[in-house]
């Protein structure tokens, strides 16, 4: 029988392997905690152009609609209309629309969170019916974020400040341009930012939390 115990140059040896393996672990959770949030960022800049050249081809406007409770967003098309005319006015800032209402075939506003009587088959008093396009199949459907991973806030020219609960929508126009907007995810302490760039129509990722005021203003 062998009663030779361990050497202390054998013990310092097994304690480094396991505090080599445990800085392993460690640095292999983070690189799948970050590979998740960049992935989950690429998604939303490739929504970001599917959008742009759904508008162009279809010569239709389209919005992304980004649920910031649900952890969720979408693609979905928007009554026709000139331009910025889907855009809030200054009143419906103020009063906090959002952009939901907008403008429908034969006048008026489209439904909206604050008009539920304008929803799709209801009419209003002595008004038409409104109607608001549903998601077809070749649209962006709701895609959810995976578990842990959240949207901070979405930032666009038509809100003065980022939106951090509730919908956000970024537009996008048939003529090749899509409104300026930030939209930002995090998980844990770690934030992505999803840039819109209007006359390209394309989303760029950065592994930063931008700064909401300087990127709007183009700094």
């Amino acid at each position: 029988m062998n009663d030779r115990g361990y050497t202390l140059l054998e013990l310092m040896a097994v304690i480094a392997i396991v505090l080599v393996g445990g800085v392993a672990v460690v640095a292999g959770v983070g690189s799948v905690r970050k590979a998740s949030l960049s992935t989950s960022a690429a998604r939303v800049a490739a929504a970001v152009r599917y959008l742009y050249d759904l508008s162009v081809l279809n010569n239709r406007p389209y919005r992304l609609v980004v649920d910031l409770e649900g952890r969720s967003f979408w693609g979905e098309p928007v009554e026709e209309a000139c331009g910025a005319a889907l855009l809030p006015s200054e009143e419906e800032r103020q009063f906090g629309t959002g952009g939901r209402a907008v403008p429908v075939e034969g006048g008026g506003e489209g439904p909206s969170p604050e008009n539920p009587a304008l929803a799709e088959g209801a009419e209003a008093d002595g008004a038409t019916p409104r109607r608001r396009i549903r998601p077809k199949e070749n649209l962006l459907t709701r895609q959810v974020l995976p578990e842990g991973i959240s949207f901070g806030a979405v930032m666009t020219s038509h809100h003065d400040e980022p939106v951090e609960e509730g919908e956000a929508e970024v537009f996008f126009f048939p003529d090749g341009y899509a409104e300026k907007a930030l939209i930002y995810l995090r998980k844990g302490e770690e934030t992505y930012t999803v840039e819109t760039v209007p006359l390209k129509g394309i989303g760029v990722v950065y592994a930063e939390e931008l700064d909401p005021r300087l990127a709007m203003e183009g700094r």
